[in-house]
C-alpha cells in the first residue's frame, strides 16, 4: 500500500506540473494508482460552504470563469471589486488539470467571493508575471487597501519573475500554495523569500508538491503561518489558503 501511495502521488504531481500526457505515460508504466485518492479537480462537482467576516464562502467546481470576470488582454481575467479600495488579489495558478487550465480551475476556490476583491486570475502558468501585473495596475491604480499575491503550484514561474522585478515589498501578503521548487534556482529563491519575509509569507503545502523536501522544510520553518494539508492533497491546499486569505482581507 505504501508503494501504491507513492505511485499515486507521482501521477498526481506530474499531471499538475507537466500536463495530462505525462500522467498517461506514468500510468502506462505504473498503472493508475489509487483511484479513491484522486485530486478534487477530478471529482464530481461539490459545493463547500464556510463563513468569514460574516459572508458565505463557496468552493465549487466550475467549467468557466464567472460572468463578472472580464478579459485583461491575453493575461487572464479580472473582476472589478465593489470599491476602488477593495483588496487586490493576484492569482497565478499551475498547469492544466483534468483538461482545465488554471484560469478556470482556480475559480473553484475564488468564484464564491463575487466582487469582494479586485481579483485577477491568470490564464495559465506561462503568463508574463510582470506584464500581467502592469496591466492590473492600470486597472486599479494605487487604490486597493491591500495587495495580495497568491501562487499555486506552477504559478511559481510568473510569481518568481514578478517578485524579482517588482519586489516582495509591493505586497502586503504572499501566499505560497504547494508551489513547485524542483530545481535549485527556484528552491533557493523561495527559501530566501520566506526567510526575508517571515510575517508576510504564508505557506500551505503537501509532502510532495514542492518536489524539494529541503526547500519545503526550510520555508515551513521560516514563516510564521504555515499548514501541512491534512489529507496530503495537492489541490486542497487551495482550500486551506483561501480560508486564511478570506480572514485576512
Amino acid at each position: 500500500m505504501k508503494h501504491l501511495k507513492h505511485i499515486n502521488q507521482f501521477l498526481k504531481i506530474d499531471e499538475q506540473l507537466f500536463g495530462a500526457d505525462v500522467r498517461k505515460f506514468g500510468e502506462t508504466l505504473f498503472g493508475k494508482g489509487d483511484q479513491k485518492s484522486s485530486s478534487s479537480s477530478d471529482a464530481t462537482p461539490v459545493k463547500k460552504s464556510g463563513t468569514s467576516q460574516g459572508e458565505p464562502i463557496v468552493t465549487q467546481k466550475t467549467e468557466k470563469a464567472p460572468e463578472s470576470a472580464k478579459d485583461l488582454g491575453s493575461f487572464g481575467k479580472f473582476t472589478q471589486g465593489e470599491k476602488p479600495t477593495s483588496p487586490l488579489v493576484v492569482v497565478y495558478g499551475g498547469t492544466d488539470v483534468g483538461g482545465r487550465k488554471s484560469g478556470v480551475y482556480m475559480y473553484d476556490y475564488f468564484a464564491g467571493f463575487n466582487n469582494r476583491y479586485n481579483l485577477f486570475v491568470a490564464n495559465d502558468h506561462n503568463v508574463d508575471g510582470t506584464g500581467a501585473y502592469t496591466a492590473i495596475q492600470n486597472k486599479v491604480g494605487n487604490y486597493p487597501s491591500k495587495k495580495i499575491l497568491y501562487l499555486f503550484s506552477g504559478g511559481y514561474r510568473p510569481g518568481k519573475k514578478l517578485l524579482k522585478e517588482v519586489g516582495a515589498g509591493e505586497f502586503d501578503k504572499i501566499y505560497l500554495v504547494d508551489i513547485w521548487m524542483g530545481n535549485q534556482d527556484v528552491g533557493s529563491f523561495y527559501t530566501n523569500l520566506a526567510k526575508e519575509n517571515p510575517d508576510k509569507v504564508e505557506y500551505y503545502y503537501t509532502s510532495f508538491g514542492g518536489n524539494n523536501s529541503s526547500a519545503t522544510s526550510s520555508i515551513s520553518s521560516s514563516v510564521k503561518t504555515k499548514l501541512s494539508q491534512k489529507e496530503n492533497s495537492h489541490m486542497k491546499t487551495n482550500e486551506d489558503a483561501v480560508k486564511s486569505l478570506s480572514s485576512y482581507a
